[in-house]
């Protein structure tokens, strides 16, 4: 029998590891973030408040996609997908998004910000947000896409 090699650093103990590497400013870390025991970002009444603006659209029901505006306490450090988790738990339970991995990896959080592809799980938010389904893809619900086959 192989024993494993340990693969923690010297000095760092088990679960407590720090995300390194391409110089991500815009990512968040363990030590960045405080979450909740589900996920969210303890998110208080007396942070500062930012205006996210997200296209919704249900393509079943006819109607032209329309932007909805939501108020989200943003206290420190939060994510795109803590503040749309925020958003479905707090505010619409009826908002379309995915997630899976949270760590960056599997890219189905992807998302247009202000503009630009970005992953939900590991794109810090530090103002107002405009927040959009990638475009070229068949839309199902608000955020959420069908990667398999392209308009």
């Amino acid at each position: 029998m192989v024993e494993e090699p340990d693969c923690e650093p010297e000095g760092r103990k088990d679960g407590d590891s720090k995300r390194t590497g391409g110089g991500h400013k815009d990512r968040a870390t363990k030590e960045d973030t405080k979450i909740w025991k589900d996920g969210v970002r303890k998110m208080t009444e007396n942070a500062k408040k930012i205006n996210v603006k997200i296209l919704r659209s249900k393509p079943w029901g006819g109607k032209k996609p329309k932007y909805e505006t939501y108020k989200v306490p943003l206290e420190g450090k939060s994510s795109i997908l803590n503040v749309l988790t925020y958003i479905a738990e707090n505010l619409d339970p009826t908002l379309g998004f995915y997630s899976s991995c949270r760590i960056g990896k599997c890219a189905g959080c992807q998302v247009v910000a202000n503009g630009k592809v970005k992953l939900a799980c590991v794109t810090i938010v530090e103002g107002d947000l405009t927040l959009e389904p990638l475009r070229k893809f068949k839309v199902v619900k608000d955020l959420v896409v069908e990667r398999k086959d392209k308009k």
